[in-house]
């Protein structure tokens, strides 16, 4: 029945993310989806409970995604990390223009992805249990990263491509430091000298 192209329901379910406990072992092969398999063996049991504040909670710890619960004649419940611009609810901000110093480029002409290195402060939690919450939050954000050991106490550190500039949390841990790869050369567009306070290329910045 989830695979027909129109249907009536009374619930209905979007899903931005990856839900790795629900991925089927055949992958692009499985006759269902992760989605589909988190709707039916989890979603669906728990529809009469579903607005229960610790159900909900449940819901979005184990799934670690976006996601909408449509309900007729019932208010739509959200769940998950998602990013409010304006009044209106991104499930990541790819949707966002960027460029260098004061001028913006639309995403069409966008360059080759830079490279960034990210440092988030972890507090007190447990380093591997900060990262592994850190790795699958960029995973479920399609995200190409490597985690990095720099051995910083307090800290979690990865590499990324083409990582968005308005970002300022990774699985909530805010962003305290970033540097962000000289992939052009600088040279050939007049940058000479402006490492020292001038119109340097936003791809240098501390958050």
């Amino acid at each position: 029945m989830m695979k027909k192209a129109v249907d009536k329901c009374y619930m209905a379910l979007m899903h931005n993310g990856v839900i790795r406990q629900c991925t089927p072992k055949n992958g692009m092969k499985a006759i269902c989806s992760d989605t589909m398999v988190f709707a039916a063996k989890y979603l669906y049991p728990l529809q009469k409970q579903i607005d229960k504040e610790c159900v909900q909670d449940l819901l979005e710890t184990f799934a670690a995604s976006r996601l909408l619960i449509m309900r007729a004649n019932a208010p739509t419940i959200m769940l998950g990390d998602w990013v409010e611009d304006k009044g209106v609810y991104y499930s990541n901000t790819s949707y966002k223009d960027w460029g260098y110093g004061y001028y913006r480029w639309p995403k069409s002409c966008r360059t080759s992805p830079s490279v960034s290195w990210i440092a988030l402060d972890i507090g007190d939690d447990e380093p591997q249990k900060a990262a592994a919450s850190v790795k699958e939050a960029l995973e479920c954000n399609n995200i190409l990263f490597d985690m990095v050991d720099d051995g910083v106490s307090g800290e979690v550190s990865f590499e990324a491509y083409d990582f968005p500039y308005s970002t300022t949390k990774v699985a909530g841990y805010n962003i305290i430091d970033r540097i962000d790869d000289k992939q052009d050369g600088y040279d050939d567009f007049g940058y000479e000298g402006y490492d020292e306070g001038g119109y340097l290329p936003v791809r240098y910045q501390k958050v």
